[in-house]
């Protein structure tokens, strides 16, 4: 199964605490989870039940200037934020995700996320140098 999730990728933000103690996740990761969740749910995925291996291509936005925005964020949050959007929706947990490959490449001005989700055999074998 494959989508595109258009516009700007979000990494996943640490959760922040409120007034009261209370703990929230902060708007914007929040709607970037629910367009992907909405992208995934579009694609008319099938609920995999088994391991999966997923493939996620990350293209931040670029200025009117064709150079790509500095981004703080390292590859592991846009990922999470991306795997937890699409919980329920395309796998059950993302602890069936035994493969993830996460590529930063070139876009558009408004940048997008592509993400392809396939059914994943048994665990791979350890290097051989290890």
């Amino acid at each position: 199964m494959r989508f595109v999730v258009p516009g700007e990728p979000v990494p996943k933000a640490r959760p922040r605490m409120g007034r009261g103690g209370r703990v929230y996740t902060p708007a914007r990761t929040v709607n970037f989870e629910k367009r992907v969740a909405i992208c995934a749910a579009n694609a008319n995925p099938e609920i995999f039940t088994g391991s999966v291996a997923v493939r996620i291509w990350i293209s931040l936005p670029m200025t009117k200037k064709q150079v790509e925005r500095i981004s703080r964020a390292d590859l592991d949050n846009y990922a999470k934020a991306i795997l937890d959007a699409m919980s329920q929706i395309v796998y059950t947990d993302d602890r069936q995700v035994m493969r993830l490959r996460i590529d930063r490449v070139p876009g558009t001005v408004e940048g997008w996320v592509a993400v392809e989700v396939k059914p994943c055999p048994t665990l791979s074998r350890p290097p051989t140098w290890a």
